[in-house]
């Protein structure tokens, strides 16, 4: 099996330029606990307690369902098998490679701690928990890191597993669902661990519950090409990549960011070398209805600006050559959207 990635170069430049993680419980299946146990994935964490909790009988329910039972009247029995479940005592040091790459923020439905363990003998970053910490301001070495389910290395947290109790925590903490918000609009995202099953959380991302609000590239790590998922996931608006954790870390390990010679770049403005063709300020522009654009007028720097211009399976590739550092030249018919197909790209 080989590594398939969608729009390889824009996301080898997202690896470069700043990318956010967001992982599900398949990323971490290759780190194992005190037990020397692989940390389990949805389904065999829910026999393990069925076994561990005398619930025979309760295989048909789901794992939150079964949470659910045993957390009602063996709250404290449960939360300790689980923390010793997910906490981590090794694990492949392939996963260190993601020091190499520019990571801006780990969001996890997961309850381990191997993100914590990763970056334990960094000399280049560390992990910021905004769960104790807050968000880092401007701080170039740290990863802002959000355990949207809990934590092991919280003592106090709820470990959540009911999508309900997800909903209640985003809506009794509003400042982690704008932080998340925020950060899958500032930044491009991949997303790593996930499957249908999973979808919970990939669907609340979803522009529609932000206002439409235009959010960076997405991508999500996805075992087979034929996999019913992709269809699906394509449907949200996720570029897809076709591997298991084990090609992804190779294909991140054999990574290095490119290196750019700053004394070759011209310290001058773009706008003060090419007056006439540089991008706009955006509070420098005109306002008009967007309605305008779609009867028939030239597109406007307003009309790029407020990300209501749809963004076809055309403009997706030509940012993709952009980003291969090759010349890109867009041809076509008139009136064939030519120009809102460059202005689209160089604004992203």
């Amino acid at each position: 099996m080989s590594i398939m990635i969608e729009n390889e170069n824009t996301f080898v430049k997202a690896l470069e330029e700043g990318i956010n993680l967001f992982l599900g419980s398949g990323f971490s299946t290759l780190c194992k606990d005190a037990q020397d146990r692989p940390l389990p994935l949805g389904n065999q964490l829910k026999l393990e307690l069925i076994e561990r909790f005398g619930l025979q009988g309760s295989e048909e329910l789901s794992l939150p369902q079964i949470c659910t039972i045993v957390e009602a009247d063996r709250r404290h029995g449960l939360y300790a098998y689980l923390k010793s479940r997910f906490s981590v005592k090794s694990f492949d040091y392939r996963y260190t490679c993601l020091d190499s790459i520019t990571v801006r923020s780990v969001f996890t439905t997961n309850i381990d701690d191997l993100v914590f363990h990763i970056y334990s003998d960094s000399v280049k970053h560390y992990v910021n928990d905004i769960a104790i910490s807050g968000p880092a301001f401007k701080d170039r070495e740290a990863v802002d890191f959000l355990a949207l389910h809990g934590s092991v290395l919280h003592e106090n947290d709820e470990l959540l597993f009911n999508p309900l109790d997800l909903a209640a925590a985003f809506s009794s903490d509003p400042d982690k669902w704008r932080y998340l918000t925020h950060g899958v609009q500032k930044w491009p995202t991949l997303f790593w661990g996930y499957s249908l099953s999973d979808a919970g959380v990939l669907q609340a991302l979803s522009p529609k519950t932000i206002s439409g609000r235009v959010q960076k590239d997405r991508w999500i790590v996805l075992h087979r090409s034929d996999d019913p998922a992709m269809k699906y996931f394509q449907a949200l608006g996720f570029r897809t990549i076709v591997a298991d954790t084990n090609l992804m870390l190779d294909y991140l390990s054999a990574h290095k960011p490119r290196v750019t010679d700053k004394a070759a770049i011209s310290r001058r403005p773009t706008k003060d070398l090419f007056p006439n063709e540089a991008i706009p300020d955006p509070a420098s522009v005109p306002v008009r209805p967007i309605i305008q654009f779609y009867v028939g007028s030239p597109p406007s720097w307003y009309d790029i600006f407020t990300g209501h211009i749809y963004r076809t399976s055309h403009y997706s590739r030509i940012v993709d050559s952009i980003n291969s550092g090759k010349g890109t030249a867009v041809i076509g018919i008139p009136a064939s959207g030519k120009t809102t197909l460059i202005m689209v790209s160089l604004s992203g």
